[in-house]
């Protein structure tokens, strides 16, 4: 694409985050002045990304989204901010924060040299990601294709599924709504990731607020965060895959720290904000549902036996349920009309039926399952579980422990609260449908999955951070806590390379020297022209270096994986047509199939069955919905374990397609109109 294309794309992405950070700002600092420092800036985040995400759902829920429709959005959000005024309110009646231990420079100085460690890292592990192409399988089968759905089509109102026996299209998709803000105005998904990563940053940002709302160390609570950006999976699922889940765990994390926060408050205010994160949590992912019941209950339960006000309890649960029903009802709503089934393919008793789940039946076991069989927990399940989540979770589970004994004694109630909430989590994910996913016995996607076990992790961390104050040897839970983000790093941000570590210092050493040359130099009354004159600049670099990134992310794209994707990148508009199952050994093709403009019509040539997309295998079947959905190319999975031939290719030459090229994973078919230049646009010699 050409430079002005891409100037005026990053414009179009920063109109909704602009419209969105002002309404926080207005919110915020105009009705929420209690509010200081960390807390105020999470609650900013939450409202600012929740409003990212109303921008773009609302348009899709009406079936009109485009990026006329998103200006409209965007316009209506910031007129909205202009229009609050402010309503100043005093925290009097509110109970006064735990208080913290004393800090001191020993311990700031461990915190200091973590945070420097995960910049560092962060930085240059996004330097490296940044210009590479998407290959995880949930990502370029799932995620990108369903956003470019919506974007093609402009409504909610389908379920794009590319995967045979698979329930992706029915996920809850506010998180993928990030990449809908980052694809739209290009056409193109060369800034999903730069979207992404102030997510992370938000999540840092609120569990470093709720470890200080617990009673933490300023330096513990800075180290707690540093732990959990650099448990490897939560890195990598963020920064190399770009999986919305960031956005489950910063929003979650944020509406813990209300839930926490109202239990001194008693403010309506803390619980709107508890359900807004918890919602947007529930919204981007299944695990958040079980998340939020173990949180509420939990909750519920330590309103009940502090206050004994059952009617209280109630209206209090109701406000924190009700508005995460509208952060996350869209969804809901959208399965009941589209399959019947509101959290399709879980069956609800009598109430919401689903037809019964192959896959999960035959390989998709939890990790509880395997709880008395030793062996596998000791060679697979155990193994992968650390190395996903780092050493930090053994620091949690102690922590835990100790949590549950010393939190009986009086005056520690918070904190045992906190332990069984990470007793609770942990039981959850333990009993996730896929978290030992495999065989009977082989379990291989045990790592990957412990995603759903990231809830847990944070509840757990931040006991750690409390109990870092706490013991008699000072600073040892924070050197436990250093040392663990110091072992995370090489296995969170990889791979590292000597430069991009060098160039990754350099911003930091950079933004560092700046902020305290504003804070130190600059005259007070000329800080805010200063401070906008850096971002502005800093702005200038960011436009200058994501120019550079899109010729790299663009040049080859996925031509060079794989020939049968050659012809479906820079080529007029076609229907493409995606079928049968392909080895996960490469590339899944439905995303390259979209082109590297989006502007291909992509869907899978199969049959829906009670709500599950199914091979086609009646040959007849099959050539008569090719030639119904006039389709231009066919592109071909040759099997899980690839075969010579698959069926569906005697299928498509039926249907009167032409063989273009093939390789050990895909072959290629096209009208004959287009195979010469199909073969050509592949590489395949005439003749």
């Amino acid at each position: 694409m050409s430079r002005g294309e891409l100037v005026g794309g990053i414009a179009l992405v920063a109109l909704p985050a602009l419209a969105s950070a002002l309404l926080a700002w207005r919110i915020v600092v105009g009705r929420m002045a209690h509010l200081r420092g960390e807390q105020a800036l999470a609650a900013g985040f939450l409202i600012a990304f929740t409003a990212i995400v109303a921008i773009h759902l609302l348009p899709l829920f009406l079936g009109a989204l485009s990026q006329a429709t998103v200006l409209v959005a965007t316009g209506v959000v910031a007129a909205g901010a202009l229009a609050l005024r402010p309503v100043r309110r005093a925290a009097d009646g509110e109970a006064a924060a735990p208080e913290a231990p004393p800090g001191d420079p020993v311990g700031w100085g461990l915190a200091l040299l973590g945070a420097a460690a995960i910049a560092v890292g962060a930085i240059a592990s996004i330097r490296w990601a940044l210009p590479n192409q998407f290959f995880n399988l949930d990502v370029v089968a799932g995620n990108l294709p369903q956003a470019a759905r919506w974007i093609e089509t402009g409504s909610l109102w389908q379920l794009d599924e590319y995967v045979p026996l698979q329930a992706h299209a029915s996920y809850p998709g506010s998180g993928m709504l990030l990449f809908v803000w980052a694809m739209l105005p290009l056409d193109n998904d060369v800034l999903v990731r730069a979207v992404v990563v102030p997510v992370y940053a938000w999540w840092g940002v609120a569990a470093y607020a709720l470890a200080r709302e617990l009673g933490a160390r300023a330096s513990a609570a800075l180290l707690a965060a540093c732990a959990l950006l650099a448990a490897p999976i939560a890195a990598e699922a963020t920064l190399e895959h770009a999986f919305p889940d960031v956005l489950l765990y910063a929003a979650m994390t944020t509406g813990g720290l209300f839930l926490v926060r109202h239990a001194r408050s008693g403010r309506g205010s803390d619980l709107v904000l508890a359900g807004l994160g918890i919602g947007l949590g529930v919204a981007t992912k299944w695990y958040g549902a079980t998340a939020a019941v173990v949180l509420l209950v939990v909750w519920a339960g330590a309103r009940l036996v502090s206050r004994r006000d059952v009617v209280a309890t109630l209206r209090e649960g109701t406000v924190v349920a009700g508005v995460a029903f509208l952060a996350c009802g869209a969804w809901l709503i959208r399965n009941l009309v589209e399959i019947g089934n509101p959290i399709f393919p879980v069956k609800v008793g009598p109430i919401f039926d689903a037809a019964p789940d192959v896959v999960r039946e035959q390989v998709g076991f939890s990790v509880a399952h395997y709880a008395t069989d030793f062996d596998v927990l000791r060679s697979s399940i155990v193994p992968d579980v650390l190395s996903a989540l780092g050493p930090v979770a053994v620091s949690g589970v102690v922590a835990a422990v100790v949590a549950l004994v010393a939190g009986r004694r009086p005056g520690r109630r918070l904190v045992l609260v906190v332990a069984l909430a990470a007793l609770g989590l942990a039981v959850a994910y333990a009993v996730t449908p896929y978290t030992a996913l495999g065989r009977e016995g082989a379990p291989f996607l045990t790592r990957s999955n412990a995603r759903y076990a990231v809830p847990a992790l944070i509840v757990a961390v931040m006991l750690v951070a409390w109990l870092a104050g706490r013991l008699r040897t000072r600073f040892a839970a924070e050197a436990v806590l250093l040392g663990c983000v110091l072992a995370a790093i090489p296995n969170a941000f990889d791979p590292l390379r000597a430069k991009s570590l060098v160039l990754a210092a350099m911003v930091v050493a950079a933004v560092v020297a700046v902020a305290a040359i504003l804070r130190f130099v600059v005259p007070e009354g000329r800080r805010t022209l200063a401070t906008a004159a850096a971002g502005l600049a800093a702005a200038v670099v960011l436009v200058a270096y994501l120019d550079r990134t899109e010729d790299r992310f663009n040049a080859f794209r996925y031509r060079t994986f794989d020939p049968t994707f050659a012809l479906l990148q820079s080529s007029p508009p076609l229907e493409v047509g995606v079928t049968g199952t392909w080895s996960l050994d490469g590339i899944a093709p439905v995303w390259p199939a979209f082109g590297d403009r989006m502007q291909n019509d992509v869907r899978y040539v199969g049959v829906e069955d009670d709500g599950w997309l199914r091979e086609l295998r009646d040959g007849r079947a099959f050539a008569a919905q090719v030639r119904r959905e006039d389709l231009d190319v066919l592109v071909v999975g040759l099997g899980t374990v690839p075969r010579e031939r698959a069926p569906e290719e005697a299928y498509a030459r039926q249907a009167g397609l032409e063989e273009v090229t093939r390789s050990r994973r895909l072959a290629l078919y096209a009208k004959p109109e287009l195979a010469a230049a199909a073969r050509a646009a592949a590489g395949v010699p005439a003749g």
